[in-house]
C-alpha cells in the first residue's frame, strides 16, 4: 500500500511537470508572436529619423563625415553671402542704383509738374525723400539738373523751381550752394566759357553752346527774388561769372530778359537740341555709366 501510495504522488508530480511544460510552451508561442508583430511594423520616416542619432552616435566614420559635410555647407554658404555682398557695393552697383533713384525722383515730380504742381507739398517730398534716402536739398538739386538738361526753360520750368522750393523748405543759403555747385558742374563738363569759339569741332561747339545756355539759365534764377528773397543776389552772380571766367559783357549778351516763346526756342537751339529729341539726362547718365563700366573692365584686364 505504501509502494501504491508513492506511485500517485510520482504521478502527481509528473502531471505537475506537464502542466509547467505547458505554460512555458504558451509563454514562448506569445513571445514569437509578440517578435513577428514588431517585425511587420512597416519602416516610415519617422522610424527612420528616430534611429539616426543613434546610428550616427554609434558610427564614428558616419559622425566625422556629417560634421565635415556641414562644415564644408557652412563655408560655402558664407563665400557665396560674401561674394553677394562684395558685389553689391562694388562702384558699378552703387552707380545703378543711384542712376535708378535718380530716375525714380524725376518720374515722381514729373507726376506733379507742371500740371499737378499744387498738389506737391512738404509731405510728398518728405515720402520720396524716405524712399531713395536723399535728404530734401539733394533731391531740389538732383531735379534742378534735370530741369536745367532736359526741360524747355520757360515759365512753367521757373515756377515749378520755385514750388519745388518751398516743398523742400530750403533756405536762400542753400539755394545759392545749389546754384554754385550747378555753376561749378557745368565748367567742368563744358569749360570756360566762349561767345564766339572758333577753329573747334563740332562736338567742341556744340560744347561750348551748352555751357553757354547753362550759363544764362543759372545767371537768371540767381537774379530771381522770388527765388532769393533775403537778398544776395548780385554777389551770387559775381561768383557764378568767377566760376565760368565771364565778364559782365559775357553776361549782358546772354541774359536772358523775358521767357517767351521765341527766346525759350533760340536758349534750345543754343544748346544743340530740340524738342523731341530722345535722349533725356537720365539716359545721358545710363550711358555715362555705361562707359565708365566699360573703362574699369579695360583697366582689369590690362592688370
Amino acid at each position: 500500500s505504501l509502494s501504491g501510495g508513492n506511485q500517485i504522488v510520482q504521478l502527481a508530480e509528473n502531471g505537475k511537470d506537464d502542466d509547467d511544460d505547458e505554460e512555458e510552451w504558451e509563454e514562448v508561442e506569445e513571445e514569437v508572436e509578440v517578435e513577428e508583430v514588431v517585425e511587420r511594423e512597416p519602416i516610415t520616416v519617422k522610424s527612420v529619423a528616430q534611429q539616426v542619432p543613434t546610428l550616427v552616435q554609434n558610427t564614428p566614420v558616419l559622425k566625422n563625415g556629417l560634421i565635415f559635410a556641414g562644415g564644408l555647407l557652412a563655408t560655402t554658404f558664407l563665400w557665396s553671402c560674401f561674394q553677394v555682398y562684395k558685389k553689391y557695393t562694388t562702384p558699378r552697383a552703387k552707380r545703378k542704383r543711384t542712376v535708378s533713384k535718380n530716375r525714380l525722383i524725376v518720374d515722381t515730380l514729373d507726376a506733379f509738374l507742371p500740371s499737378k504742381r499744387t498738389s506737391l507739398n512738404p509731405g510728398e517730398l518728405r515720402k520720396l525723400s524716405r524712399t531713395t534716402g536723399f535728404s530734401p536739398d539733394l533731391v531740389f538739386r538732383k531735379y534742378l539738373r534735370y530741369l536745367l538738361d532736359q526741360r524747355p526753360f520757360d515759365p512753367d520750368a521757373v515756377s515749378d523751381v520755385l514750388v519745388l522750393r518751398a516743398a523742400c523748405g530750403l533756405t536762400d543759403e542753400q539755394i545759392k550752394e545749389v546754384l554754385r555747385e550747378s555753376a561749378k558742374r557745368g565748367f567742368e563738363r563744358t569749360g570756360i566759357l566762349m561767345i564766339s569759339p572758333t577753329g573747334m569741332t563740332a562736338e567742341g561747339l556744340l560744347k561750348k553752346a551748352g555751357g553757354r545756355a547753362l550759363f544764362s539759365k543759372l545767371m537768371y534764377f540767381s537774379d530771381m527774388e522770388e527765388l532769393l528773397p533775403s537778398g544776395g543776389r548780385d554777389e551770387l552772380q559775381l561768383e557764378i561769372l568767377e566760376i565760368f571766367g565771364a565778364t559782365s559783357e559775357d553776361y549782358e549778351t546772354l541774359r536772358i530778359k523775358t521767357l517767351s516763346e521765341a527766346d525759350t526756342a533760340a536758349l534750345e537751339a543754343l544748346m544743340g537740341r530740340r524738342e523731341g529729341d530722345g535722349d533725356t539726362w537720365l539716359e545721358a547718365a545710363d550711358a555715362e555709366d555705361k562707359e565708365n563700366d566699360n573703362d574699369e573692365d579695360s583697366d582689369e584686364k590690362n592688370k
